[in-house]
């Protein structure tokens, strides 16, 4: 990817992170913008989305933003997608008491949390 993209990208993620705030408003921000309530956003939804955090590209900067937030290749953007491209990275910090909170769920050690391991709580 140019590395124009990718500073457009960084530029969304901070005005996103400015009016948004938080993942449960980003997913509604997004709700709002899928216009057809088809639970992912086509070409035109996703522009509109991108002028409303600010971001006013050309049509082919546009699609090719599209192209990076679109994981499984259909040309539309899912929130899953969506919010999956805008998460940051963990901080030590942050990854170590989430590490914990997983450990302390996940009573047998087999690094998958079951049931059997919320029983209880």
């Amino acid at each position: 990817m140019e590395v124009v993209a990718l500073e457009t990208i960084h530029k969304l993620k901070m005005n996103l992170k400015k009016r948004a705030g938080s993942i449960a408003k980003l997913s509604k921000t997004f709700m709002l913008m899928d216009t057809d309530r088809s639970g992912k956003l086509d070409a035109d939804e996703f522009e509109a989305c991108l002028q409303k955090a600010g971001l006013f590209l050309s049509r082919n900067e546009a699609q090719a933003l599209l192209k990076h937030f679109d994981l499984d290749g259909d040309k539309k953007v899912s929130c899953a997608e969506f919010l999956m491209q805008l998460r940051e990275e963990l901080n030590p910090r942050r990854l170590a008491m989430v590490t914990r909170c997983f450990e302390s769920l996940d009573k047998n050690g087999n690094g998958v949390i079951e049931s059997t391991d919320l029983k209880g709580i």
